[in-house]
């Protein structure tokens, strides 16, 4: 059971991944890709979406952990928070 639950939330990782970087991007991840099907094969091959050279490099950083190949190289959701936290604030001091 601890396994599966493992997978889930690294899955979930992954997505936040992809929701960060359709906010960044503007339009729909893998919409190159033919069929929806094709999605799982082009990740599982280590593709990802490409990372405008636009994106600030925090947010960067962070959709590139997210999307890391290695399920386990993925960051928790804690490490995450502190890290969105880290740019908000840093967003603030401006």
């Amino acid at each position: 059971m601890t396994y599966i639950f493992v997978t889930y939330i690294n899955c979930l990782i992954n997505s936040f991944g992809v929701i960060l970087w359709v906010l960044y991007a503007g339009k729909e991840p893998y919409s190159h890709l033919e069929h929806s099907w094709d999605v799982a094969k082009f990740v599982a091959e280590g593709n990802r979406e490409e990372i405008g050279l636009d994106c600030p490099e925090g947010y960067k950083r962070i959709i590139e952990m997210c999307w890391a190949q290695n399920p386990a190289d993925r960051p928790t959701s804690e490490e995450l928070l502190e890290d969105l936290e880290q740019l908000y604030s840093k967003e603030n001091k401006k």
